[in-house]
């Protein structure tokens, strides 16, 4: 492992990332908004999550 390029380390990372986001779309809207009065769509913690994987993603990107 000590042979690989440390480029390799930002691209697992940006798999990484990716994973992540599909996992967090996998949760159920009820469960997101359960006991919540307001079921707005700024709730929605797989769209701030979503929010934070991109700006990651647009940081391992530019850096890499």
């Amino acid at each position: 492992m000590t042979e690989l390029p440390v480029a390799w380390a930002n691209y697992v990372s940006i798999v990484g990332f990716l994973f992540l986001g599909v996992v967090v779309w996998m949760i159920p809207r009820h469960l997101i908004y359960r006991g919540s009065p307001d079921q707005s769509r700024w709730r929605d913690i797989r769209v701030w999550a979503t929010v934070l994987i991109v700006i990651q993603l647009v940081l391992y990107l530019t850096f890499t």
